[in-house]
């Protein structure tokens, strides 16, 4: 038996520069089931934790865009995981200006009263499905590749007794997105545009951003940080700089703008030769 679920997405959400969150009230739609033989049509109302770091543009507006999936990961009769991703949004999929969304998957006898997790976007699922914080070890520095496949929501619930999706869905972001503005040793000069990789490092997490020599800023995407030092080395031309930010606090749902005057920590020669700079 196979359901067919046509969820409707709601999101919205302002990102401002430093560290300001908000939350996001909606009022729950009434889900309309319409049975036609063994297809079942669903409409849920979902939205986003507190404040939103999924952004598209440099205003950090965050919405849904065409291409857009969502992965849903349910129990089916068979008590196996089950992992499937909705069609792409399409631009008459999307409505008032990118804040809904009406995302389509089909769910294979989906277990009642069984857990289900819904991840957005669908990008950050594994196959087993699994968050797949691995694709956050490189990264292009971009805020279109953070909102098109990075920045990792999530949702937590139950099929209903019918094995329907939950009535509501609130998905909670799971990043950390920070803003790099990289400054010279005196503080003075924007080396950002110089930049070429530009590595984050917390604990075991490092996250490595590989690009060309562009202007910034450099937006990256992290676990979050609830106390620790954040190790950031950049690499312009030949040159390398090094910064450690100590005790750092960095929550999930938030964008951190980091203006880092860096330490020339090492410079090279032609001859490939290394020296150490005192």
């Amino acid at each position: 038996m196979k359901n067919l679920y046509i969820v409707t997405l709601a999101l919205v959400g302002i990102l401002t520069a430093g560290c300001s969150s908000g939350d996001d009230n909606f009022a729950s739609q009434t889900p309309q089931p319409t049975d036609k033989g063994n297809t079942v049509t669903l409409t849920t109302t979902v939205s986003f934790d507190g404040a939103t770091t999924r952004a598209l543009t440099a205003d950090g507006v965050k919405t849904f865009a065409e291409g857009d999936k969502i992965a849903v990961v349910y129990v089916d009769d068979n008590n196996a995981t089950v992992k499937v991703e909705s069609n792409a949004l399409t631009a008459t999929d999307i409505e008032t200006g990118g804040k809904i969304a009406h995302f389509t998957v089909t769910l294979t006898d989906p277990k009642t009263s069984s857990a289900v997790t819904c991840i957005y976007p669908a990008a950050m699922a594994k196959s087993d499905g699994a968050p797949n914080l691995d694709a956050l070890d490189t990264q292009d520095g971009t805020l279109a590749t953070l909102a098109s496949t990075l920045d990792y929501a999530k949702f937590e619930g139950t099929m209903t007794a019918e094995g329907k999706l939950p009535e509501a869905i609130r998905l909670a972001n799971q990043l950390t997105l920070c803003k790099f503005n990289i400054k010279s040793c005196d503080g003075k000069s924007d080396i950002t545009s110089d930049v070429t990789q530009c590595v984050v490092k917390n604990g075991s997490n490092t996250y490595t951003v590989n690009r060309e020599a562009a202007a910034g800023p450099i937006y990256v995407a992290i676990q979050p940080v609830t106390t620790g030092d954040i190790t950031l080395t950049a690499t312009p031309g030949t040159y390398h700089y090094e910064k450690t930010i100590v005790g750092e606090t960095h929550s999930a749902d938030y964008l951190y703008t980091v203006n880092v005057p860096m330490i020339l920590h090492q410079t090279f020669d032609y001859t490939g030769a290394e020296q150490t700079l005192t």
